[in-house]
């Protein structure tokens, strides 16, 4: 239930209705002037998305199973089942 009064006093004090708002008013049989234009996203959120990703400064440190298992791979091989525990 839409009370136009409140709604007429509300437009009168400069309000501006969003879109859909403007949409709900008109459906209830109400006329409104220009309805406020959608936002939009800034420019650097849409550069942000085309950029390249950024590089790490080091490289990934990667576990001794990983690798075993990327070799085994590579080789055709099975890999063992448990990799040798290396030293600190």
């Amino acid at each position: 239930m839409i009370e136009k009064d409140h709604v007429e006093k509300w437009l009168s004090r400069g309000a501006v209705p969003s879109e859909q708002v403007a949409a709900l008013l008109r459906n209830a049989g109400m006329t409104l002037g220009r309805p406020s234009a959608p936002k939009k996203k800034p420019a650097a959120a849409k550069a942000a998305k085309t950029a390249e990703p950024r590089k790490r400064a080091a490289p990934r440190k990667v576990s001794a199973r990983k690798t075993m298992r990327k070799a085994a791979r590579k080789s055709g091989k099975p890999a063992a089942a448990k990799p040798a525990k290396a030293k600190k």
